[in-house]
C-alpha cells in the first residue's frame, strides 16, 4: 500500500478506485504515463506527411533561390493538401507553403533582373 488518498491521506491500496476512509474518487494511474494521451488532455497532433513534404519543396525553392520551377509547384501543392487535413496539425504546411510562394517570388525577381 504506497497510494495515498487525494481528499484525505489515508493509505490505499494500488489499484483502490475510491478511498476506503472519506469515498472520494481516485485519479486512474495506468493513464498517467502517457498525459499528451490521456483524454483530459486530448491526442498530440502531428505534422502530417504532406506538410512535412511542403517544407522540404520549400527549404529547396528557397535555396535554388526559386531558379528552378518544380519544388515551389510541389511546395504549393503539398501545403495545400496538408492544410486541407484537420486531423493533423499545419505548423510545416504552412511554413513551406510560404516558403514555397517566396520562391515564386524570387522566379519573378530573377526573370523580371534579366
Amino acid at each position: 500500500m504506497s497510494k495515498k488518498c487525494i481528499q484525505c491521506g489515508a493509505e490505499l491500496e494500488d489499484w483502490a478506485a475510491f478511498c476506503d476512509e472519506c469515498g472520494a474518487k481516485q485519479p486512474d494511474v495506468s493513464n498517467m504515463s502517457k498525459p499528451m494521451e490521456n483524454k483530459q488532455f486530448g491526442e498530440l497532433k502531428k505534422d502530417s506527411k504532406m506538410g512535412i513534404a511542403s517544407f522540404v519543396m520549400g527549404v529547396i525553392s528557397l535555396y535554388s533561390f526559386g531558379c528552378i520551377l518544380i519544388p515551389q509547384i510541389l511546395g504549393v501543392v503539398f501545403g495545400i493538401i496538408a492544410i486541407a487535413n484537420k486531423d493533423k496539425k499545419h505548423t510545416l504546411a504552412i511554413i513551406g507553403l510560404s516558403m514555397s510562394i517566396i520562391g515564386f517570388i524570387l522566379l519573378a525577381f530573377v526573370l523580371i533582373s534579366e
